[in-house]
């Protein structure tokens, strides 16, 4: 064996893990390559960054010069202070991340840069939970470099800003918990995950399956509405804090995509009275309410079962479907968990993993008011499902192209057939791979049961 041979497949231990210096060589040299191809676009600026982030970031200096706590402001006020509508964990992160940059030369770099180090956290993520189920350092070193090339995943933070690997990680890091029977943190990375966004909730189906087959413990879904309150007990503090009135000059408030100080608030002095309306503890427990909302059209450019009724149909209308989705959605759920519950199989990890791809999936395409963003969490964890069969990878890879086209649509504007005439065969394909899905978590029961019946029949004889 050559000495470069003998150097790279070198044992080394890191927190319990026996990895090769090969490993170490792979997993940085991706980590920084991946890292490099999302500074390739932090130069895109998304309509969402445009339109809602880059107003955030703004808002906060505007509030601080005012002395007016940002994160206590009611959104949507005459005095168009903030127009923040998520929950207060990703508020906070904006607020700290506009420490480093008050003068708003890079608001942008900032924003990107706290969801692009998360998918770092993604991979790494993947790698651990791939190493629980096989140990096979290689195998799950391939799943992270995967997963920091995976373009969905690379394009929601570089070019969209958006936040969805964050609360995803979380959720990773649930079902990584999960598997190896932390109970305790199960529900609090999951509590986690659900207050930095609502759709973190398409997990929930799988941990309360878990439960019914006595695989977790219920009692900790109490970690939800306790880290919830938590979560929003600063905010609320600093709405009580907010001055009913303030003055404030004129000079020092930067204008944002909904309104222009200077030529909206223009007065015969230098400065102007702002009446700012401070969040209260009731509002801040309805912030995901108000999300449901607000939102009404059947489908947001996710290719889902809604893409074959008419879109421009009459809102009342509209708003009844939506209800029945929901309703609907639910009932295949509980007729999952009813099926799951009732069967005498033995539930390894690979079942879990595939009732969570074939879940998170299902939501989505059964729920009405979905975005293309929606799927990343049945999109990242099919990338993990994949590495266990070629069968599975391909089922990934096609789920990967159909949210890839429907991304482009968004961020580059693209109206080809592919992204319009197009979305409900992209709706029947998915249908496709929700019905494979289905096939195999069943073919993972049935074998599973036949062997437990035909032990059971050879214990007995």
């Amino acid at each position: 064996m050559r000495t470069i041979d003998r150097f790279l497949h070198e044992k080394i231990n890191i927190l319990g893990i026996t990895l090769e210096f090969i490993d170490i060589f792979f997993a940085v040299a991706i980590i920084m390559l991946g890292l490099v191809a999302r500074f390739a676009v932090f130069g895109m600026m998304s309509g969402d960054y445009e339109l809602a982030f880059a107003d955030w970031m703004k808002e906060i200096r505007n509030c601080h010069a005012a002395g007016v706590p940002y994160i206590g402001v009611e959104p949507g006020g005459a005095d168009h202070l903030s127009t923040f509508d998520y929950n207060c964990l990703y508020q906070y992160l904006i607020v700290f991340l506009n420490l480093f940059n008050n003068g708003g030369g890079n608001d942008m770099f900032l924003v990107k840069m706290s969801d692009c180090i998360f998918d770092v956290v993604l991979a790494v993520t993947t790698f651990r939970i791939i190493y629980e189920m096989t140990r096979d350092s290689h195998k799950s070193m391939m799943a992270m470099g995967v997963m920091m090339v995976v373009p969905t995943v690379l394009l929601n933070s570089a070019a969209w800003a958006q936040n969805d690997a964050i609360y995803t990680s979380f959720l990773m890091l649930s079902f990584l918990s999960f598997l190896r029977k932390k109970d305790l943190r199960t529900w609090l990375y999951f509590a986690i995950a659900f207050c930095w966004k609502q759709q973190a909730i398409f997990l929930a189906p799988v941990l309360i399956i878990a439960w019914l087959r006595n695989k977790t413990k219920i009692r900790y879904i109490l970690c939800v509405p306790v880290m919830y309150v938590l979560v929003i007990i600063p905010a609320a503090i600093a709405g009580a804090l907010v001055p009913s009135k303030v003055t404030v000059d004129i000079a020092s408030l930067a204008d944002t995509g909904n309104v222009s100080w200077i030529s909206d608030f223009a007065v015969n002095g230098e400065s102007l009275v702002l009446e700012p309306v401070g969040r209260s503890f009731g509002s801040l427990l309805g912030i995901y309410g108000h999300q449901v909302s607000m939102f009404s059209r059947l489908t947001m450019n996710y290719p889902n079962i809604y893409t074959i009724i008419y879109s421009d149909i009459d809102k009342t209308l509209r708003q009844m479907i939506i209800t029945c989705g929901e309703v609907f959605t639910v009932m295949l759920l509980g007729i999952l968990a009813y099926y799951l519950y009732n069967k005498k199989f033995k539930d390894d990890k690979l079942f879990y993993l595939t009732l969570v791809v074939f879940v998170s999936q299902l939501v989505v395409y059964c729920l009405p008011c979905m975005h293309e963003r929606y799927g990343y969490v049945a999109e990242v964890f099919a990338f993990i499902y994949g590495m266990f069969g070629f069968r599975r990878l391909i089922l990934a890879i096609v789920l990967q192209f159909i949210t890839l086209v429907t991304y482009t649509r968004f961020l580059w504007g693209a109206s080809s057939s592919l992204t319009t005439a197009n979305l409900v065969v992209f709706a029947f394909m998915l249908l496709g791979i929700i019905l494979l899905l289905g096939k195999d978590l069943y073919s993972q029961v049935h074998k599973k049961e036949l062997k437990i019946e035909k032990a059971e029949e050879k214990l007995l004889s």
